[in-house]
């Protein structure tokens, strides 16, 4: 059969562009071993595989190709599922261009987590030839030499695969040596094979019982060639038939796939092609594929239902996902099997079976069973006990905490509101005990039996909280007694020195500020805060106390002007120059816990006026409105904030902390009682980074606006000077402040104004 030479020179050139050594077959997931040596005996079976592909349909001297593949597992029972064997044989045929080629391929698997990794190496003998003799020229003439050129070279390749029962993923590169041909007519060189890089991927999603969804995906490259990508996308229905499209990267078609699986051995698949290549239509393409497995005969695994004395009540055997089925089972307490195979080191690698039975509502249930000794396996139910539970009820009767009993039989709460009036009910009956300890965060607390069905707390013995003046030599001075202010009350104070004073209370470690009051000679009362410092010790220092100077900075850095803080606590200037912006410099205090700095200004009229500097960095602040941002919206968030949903636990912690801090009138520094509560609080937001917490303060309305505004900023920040002081970064905490705007009780009673000296907190997450 002769054509022109004008047809086989393009033929030629298209070859050449393309570079294709090898036939690509759309179903090439059938036939991995071709692909990639490292697929050899990655199955359980001697699995045979033949392809053939025509191509072009209808065009003369169209391109067809054949594979015919084998391949098993090999070696001893040691080496069972390690070694890999494999053969195949490909031809392929394009105008006057023939390969063919016999190759033997190897591998060796290993266990690399959960999946298997296999190692292959193929090596083989190819021969390509090209019929001259089927060539015309326009002249007419014969060719130089009237009969077919041939040569035969070896091929190398290395492979690797890494699967599991669902994913693979392949690589291999073939034509190590990159051979010459020598297929001239008068024995010149024809070209060079060049390495062939492969990679192969696939997965098997379930998408349910009936229908399982296989994309995967081959790419190859050569030199000096475009590279090839072939998608595919099948979906496997009842484990039977099957049908997918595919598409090239080359082509501007599709492949459409159909297949079945005869039986759990036969399956057999038709691919069609469509025939649009570099816009010309060339015909469409036809594949055809044949494969057969014969499985390993697995050694028979038995399970035997026994009775105690050893008698067979059922058998079942190992199912292929290696269950073992019954119809039902008896309603006993506790299950003995006897396991039987043929290979005794089956048994010996078992230390839990997995066993499935229906119940009597028809559902399966699967139970795994542990081995009890050499063949037997036990299994036993075991009643689960349900935590008791021990519910805190508040006098609004609605439930504050709940906790649960622990293996030493405590009922253990994370906080509880500091409210002694507090109730205790279990979820079941209350044995005649006539009393119960829990725990509450950490710390023991007795409970009694109330006149009802409840417990509540036995009252603890009052302790008298104790302040000792310390002098110089370590000798007690003088002792001031918490009253019920909240004060520690000394009659008297060496005037104008520094002092130490040591606490002795039970909750000393965890406080850091304190309160005292002296009385003056004239009868004058004097309030002084004491700050505990890096040990156990409180330090007043008396020169300190006014060491605060903020400096408002000018454009080219120079000072301006400097003041201090006023009996209130305010900066106070007389008057500022007349500039939008101001930068202000604060020395002699911490700055960590300060997010801005009111000032009081006197305007031209003699009016107040406040304003508020907010940080920038360190210790310098810049000058922005006052009251709109500190005063804005409680719910109003900042631009790297967004709104968090916190679970019961945490949403517990924060609202029962909230609500046991407490402040006394006029005063910023934490009542004593309420310090065990930050603890657990600080433990939340180390625990997540990407949290922050705001904290909003309030005042009653005993004072000035003025007064209040500040003593709500200073209550916020005393909080958050003592979650830093706890490890909290200073970036978690924000502070807001109102003053005495929003109130949430009627400031006409001690109690509603108790209420309203609160610090408020929200969490909201940092984007």
């Amino acid at each position: 059969m002769k054509r022109t030479i004008v047809i086989w020179v393009l033929i030629l050139m298209c070859l050449q562009a393309i570079g294709q050594q090898d036939g690509l077959y759309s179903m090439y997931r059938h036939n991995g071993l071709v692909l990639n040596p490292a697929d050899a005996g990655t199955i359980d079976a001697i699995s045979v595989t033949l392809i053939h592909k025509r191509q072009w349909v209808g065009f003369p001297g169209a391109p067809t190709g054949q594979a015919f593949s084998v391949h098993s597992p090999l070696g001893s029972s040691g080496l069972k599922h390690k070694i890999g064997l494999g053969f195949h044989a490909s031809g392929d045929r394009f105008g006057p261009n023939q390969r063919n080629g016999i190759y033997g391929s190897g591998s060796y698997k290993l266990k690399v987590g959960t999946k298997m990794l296999s190692l292959g190496l193929r090596m083989g003998v190819q021969s390509y030839r090209i019929h001259w003799s089927q060539i015309e020229y326009y002249s007419g003439r014969d060719p130089l030499v009237d009969n077919k050129v041939g040569v035969s070279i070896p091929e190398f390749a290395v492979g690797l695969r890494y699967y599991d029962d669902k994913f693979n993923a392949g690589f291999s590169i073939g034509e190590l040596t990159q051979p010459a041909l020598k297929l001239g007519a008068l024995g010149a060189t024809y070209g060079n094979l060049y390495r062939t890089f492969m990679f192969t991927s696939g997965y098997d999603f379930s998408i349910n019982k009936k229908l399982i969804m296989t994309p995967s995906l081959m790419f190859k490259y050569v030199q000096n060639s475009p590279a090839d990508l072939l998608l595919n996308l099948n979906f496997i229905m009842f484990d039977k038939f099957w049908m997918g499209l595919g598409l090239r990267s080359d082509y501007k078609g599709a492949s459409i796939m159909l297949g079945a699986y005869l039986n759990q051995n036969i399956k057999v698949g038709y691919s069609y092609e469509s025939g649009a290549i570099a816009g010309n239509s060339l015909g469409g393409s036809n594949e055809i594929m044949f494969g057969f497995n014969v499985w390993e005969k697995k050694p028979e695994v038995i399970l035997q239902f026994i009775s105690e004395e050893g008698e067979i009540l059922m058998t079942s055997k190992m199912s292929k996902e290696n269950y073992f089925f019954f119809d039902e089972l008896p309603s006993e307490i506790s299950f003995l099997f006897k396991l039987d195979s043929d290979d005794p080191e089956i048994i010996a690698k078992m230390d839990e079976i997995q066993v499935a039975y229906k119940d009597e509502d028809g559902d399966e249930v699967v139970l795994t069973v542990q081995k009890d000794a050499d063949k037997l396996f036990r299994y036993t139910y075991l009643p689960i006990k349900e935590a008791r539970k021990l519910y805190a009820i508040d006098g609004n009767k609605d439930t504050v905490a709940v906790a649960l009993e622990n293996s030493d039989s405590f009922f253990v709460f994370q906080y509880l509101p500091n409210d002694p009036s507090i109730i205790f009910l279990t979820g079941d009956e209350i044995d005649d005990s006539e009393g119960m300890v829990i725990l509450i965060n950490g710390k023991e607390r007795s409970l009694k039996k109330g006149e009802g069905h409840f417990f509540k707390f036995v009252p603890l013995p009052t302790e008298q909280v104790k302040l000792h003046l310390i002098g110089d030599n370590g000798d007690t001075l003088g002792t001031g007694y918490l009253n019920s202010d909240g004060f520690f009350v000394f009659e008297r104070l060496p005037s104008k020195q520094d002092y130490i004073f040591l606490l002795e209370s039970s909750d000393a470690e965890m406080i850091d500020e304190i309160q005292l009051f002296s009385m003056e000679d004239k009868a004058k009362g004097k309030v002084m805060t004491v700050t505990k410092g890096s040990d156990k010790y409180f330090r007043y220092h008396y020169l300190e106390q006014d060491s605060s100077i903020l400096y408002l900075i000018g454009k080219n850095g120079d000072t301006i002007s400097s003041t201090r803080r006023n009996l209130d606590g305010y900066f106070v200037f007389e008057r500022l120059p007349s500039e939008e912006t101001y930068v202000f410099m604060l020395e002699g205090e911490e700055v960590d816990y300060l997010d801005d700095l009111l000032i009081l200004l006197n305007d031209m009229e003699g009016e107040e006026k406040i304003i508020s500097a907010e940080k920038i960095q360190d210790n310098l602040f810049r000058y922005v409105l006052l009251p709109q941002s500190a005063m804005g919206a409680p719910d109003l968030l900042a631009f790297d904030e967004a709104p968090l949903i916190l679970n019961k636990v945490d949403a517990r912690i924060i609202k029962t902390t909230s609500e046991s801090l407490k402040f006394n009138t006029g005063e910023a520094i934490i009542r004593l009682d309420s310090y065990i509560y930050l603890a657990e609080l600080s433990k939340i937001l180390i625990e997540n980074p990407s949290w922050r917490i705001i904290l909003h303060g309030f005042t009653d309305n005993v004072g000035t606006d003025k007064f209040n505004l500040l003593l709500s900023k200073q209550r916020a920040e005393t909080v958050k000077r003592a979650l830093v002081k706890r490890n909290v970064p200073p970036s978690m905490v924000r502070i807001k402040y109102y003053g005495e705007k929003t109130p949430i009780a009627s400031n006409d009673t001690e109690e509603g104004r108790q209420k309203n000296r609160r610090v408020e907190m929200k969490m909201v997450q940092v984007k």
